[in-house]
């Protein structure tokens, strides 16, 4: 690299790309030791989930029906209930199991035990770095391995990155998912790309991955993998594209941007998203019904109860305050649940233990709020990224009450990445307004990240083994 050069020209987006990547890098390595040497449950899978995706992927081939079905019979063995047996199965897609299964057919159950949490580890990392990037670089339309930024735009775009991978790294919400990694793992991971392919800046490339029409085609398939993973939230994504269908022509053109990736701003293509989105959650249906012509009847949970109509029936399920539980990161019950009132150092334990729930609460809700202020103002670039999973987010939560209430585990995912966001936004914002006290501004950084990150990992360390 010629040192002639003004530093302008230096800043380029190729090594952007590449401290960032060893930035992320040192992040989660760092983050590794660290929750490996002091988590109670490190980064290991939680028993009972290392037990159910074993069972399914040793049991893929033994119900060739099934299999034809595209569905495998898992026991879950959970607070000693085994929710599988015969005539009366727990049903899951079997297309999910079958890495699984090929590593222990051909590595055995120790490399399968030993392997998965790092793999799932390396895709949640992905998913952070996915997030980082498309939410700094949206508002761009086109750039190239040459384009070149100033100084001063390239140090404020990677510490924007930084800031949005080291919260989403640390969140609470991540680390559940790495204890028991759910379908929305890699349904969030395939939609990221997709939306890379559909929203991202164009960049020069081969013509298979770089022209719009291949682009966009590359980006339904993704979508579509990413829905089949989680056909749920494929079915909130699905509403979301048809109201902006719905209401196109009320949408001024100038603001299509604000709601839509950049290869998807004409009616048709939305309607065409909007269908592939929901196109797994008919296959799903379809699954369900063959089965079950079959005399075959899954164990898995009814919309109802999910819903929480049969409330009287669930004791998982308290009203609309149970179903927002995740802004804490854990349930509020954990920390009074072995509360031994004659013990000062149980009473200390509980009372830090609620101080830290709270503290949660209170990150997650300015999160939020300066999320839905950035929104309300439309100023937000990579509100066409955010917003449905936003949406999405919220339809899920308000309907599915009951599920919310009882499975933080997994779902709870989605809003580590709009956490993450608010809460770089929030930063970003309180620096920007410091950013003439030269002296004050790192100190007033560490003052800011620190407390966060170090809540963070104490909300993680307090998970327990449960969903």
């Amino acid at each position: 690299m010629d040192s002639k050069k003004p530093l302008w020209q230096l800043c380029s987006f190729a090594l952007f790309l590449l401290c960032s990547l060893v930035a992320c890098a040192a992040i989660a390595v760092f983050y590794c030791q660290i929750v490996s040497s002091y988590a109670p449950l490190a980064l290991d899978w939680i028993p009972w989930h290392q037990n159910f995706v074993r069972s399914a992927a040793e049991h893929l081939t033994d119900d060739p029906f099934l299999l034809s079905a595209g569905v495998v019979r898992a026991n879950l063995d959970f607070s000693s209930s085994i929710y599988a047996y015969d005539r009366g199965t727990y049903h899951v897609p079997a297309f999910q199991f079958i890495f699984p299964a090929l590593l222990i057919k051909f590595n055995g159950i120790d490399m399968f035990s030993r392997f998965m949490p790092k793999y799932h580890f390396f895709v949640s990392c992905s998913i952070g770095y996915l997030l980082a990037v498309l939410t700094v670089f949206s508002g761009i339309p086109k750039v190239s391995l040459n384009s070149t930024m100033s100084p001063a735009e390239w140090a404020s775009r990677m510490n924007f990155l930084l800031s949005i991978f080291l919260i989403y790294t640390f969140s609470v919400w991540t680390y559940r998912s790495l204890l028991a990694p759910w379908q929305e793992l890699h349904f969030l991971f395939f939609l990221l790309v997709s939306f890379a392919f559909l929203g991202a800046p164009l960049i020069p490339g081969p013509s298979w991955v770089s022209t719009t029409h291949a682009r966009f085609l590359w980006g339904m398939v993704l979508i579509f993998i990413a829905c089949l993973n989680q056909y749920q939230w494929g079915f909130f994504l699905s509403l979301y594209y048809f109201c902006c269908c719905l209401f196109y022509r009320h949408i001024a053109p100038k603001r299509l941007a604000f709601y839509l990736p950049r290869l998807v701003l004409r009616r048709g293509q939305v309607l065409i998203l909007a269908l592939v989105c929901l196109a797994p959650s008919l296959v799903s249906i379809l699954q369900v019904l063959y089965v079950r012509s079959m005399g075959y009847e899954p164990e898995n949970s009814s919309a109802i109860a999910r819903i929480g109509i049969d409330a009287v029936a669930s004791m998982h399920y308290g009203g609309f305050l149970s179903s927002l539980q995740y802004l804490g990161g854990n349930r509020i019950t954990l920390c009074i649940a072995n509360l031994d009132q004659s013990m000062l150092g149980s009473k200390i334990s509980a009372y830090n233990c609620l101080l830290t729930y709270f503290s949660m609460v209170a990150l997650s809700l300015a999160a939020i709020s300066a999320l839905a202020w950035r929104l309300w103002r439309k100023n937000l670039p990579s509100s066409w990224l955010i917003f449905p999973i936003l949406i999405s987010f919220l339809l899920f939560n308000s309907i599915f009450q009951q599920s919310f209430s009882v499975h933080l585990q997994g779902y709870s995912l989605l809003f580590s990445c709009l956490f993450s966001v608010g809460i770089s936004l929030l930063i970003r914002r309180c620096l920007w307004v410091a950013r003439t006290h030269f002296v004050a501004l790192p100190l007033l950084a560490i003052c800011m990240y620190v407390p966060i990150v170090l809540t963070l990992l104490k909300s993680s360390y307090l998970t327990p083994t449960g969903g």
